[in-house]
């Protein structure tokens, strides 16, 4: 509402700090839009999901190319010591707008083969813009600083899983940073059980079915038959 825009411009302006993730919906909330276009970031001027066309970043060939890991940027003090990764899935465009006072950084951001895809196209097939977009950034204003993350699902349990506790651990750096507190002030940090998957082909399938419902049952009538009629000749 007006009245939240008006209090999270106030608490800003007085130094505050502010993490915050979105999804590409976000950009039809024009309060918001406004609190954060004070700071020099800004929503791309379409609606978009991103996605990698650079193989190498991709989270697994069969999934979307909207499941990436990031090109994290090494300068930035969040991620300076970080030696993680970070997995984003339908992640959206932040850009840089002009702001006096306003010093902006990316953070997150695909590669040169990055593209958008319009995500009215239930199909998500419609191809847009190429070229490097940043999901991730800072803007600071004094004492002010806004971390902005364009992914919805960053803090996800289970992409976070998939990341190998990646995004937690980027999200605590994050959130370090910008509260003043260094990481060795953590004694003990939150370990996520990892998982992992066993993907078979339909040939497989059918062949480890025919196994374990038909060849190793036979199999194991077949030696109890031949134990009892050993038993039986003595």
């Amino acid at each position: 509402t007006q009245e939240e825009a008006t209090a999270l411009s106030a608490y800003l302006a007085s130094g505050g700090k502010l993490f915050l993730t979105t999804m590409f919906s976000a950009s039809e909330l024009a309060n918001l839009t406004s609190v954060l276009n004070a700071y020099g970031m800004g929503f791309a001027k379409q609606q978009n999901v991103l996605c990698e066309g650079n193989s190498n970043y991709l989270y697994n060939a069969s999934y979307p190319k909207y499941i990436f890991y990031a090109h994290i940027d090494p300068s930035h003090p969040i991620t300076a010591a970080y030696d993680g990764t970070v997995l984003s899935s339908s992640a959206h465009s932040i850009e840089p707008l002009q702001a006096d006072g306003v010093t902006w950084s990316k953070i997150l951001y695909t590669s040169a083969l990055g593209y958008m895809i319009d995500p009215s196209d239930k199909a998500l097939t419609t191809i847009g813009e190429k070229g490097e977009f940043v999901f991730g950034a800072s803007a600071q204003k004094g004492n002010t600083e806004i971390v902005w993350v364009g992914d919805p699902y960053l803090l996800l349990q289970e992409i976070n899983t998939y990341s190998s506790n990646g995004n937690f651990d980027f999200a605590l750096s994050a959130l370090n940073h910008l509260s003043g507190v260094t990481s060795d002030s953590i004694a003990v940090e939150a370990r996520v059980m990892e998982t992992s998957t066993l993907s078979v082909s339909a040939t497989q399938f059918i062949v480890l079915g025919v196994i374990l419902v038909l060849i190793l049952p036979i199999a194991a009538a077949a030696i109890g038959i031949g134990i009892w009629y050993v038993r039986k000749k003595r």
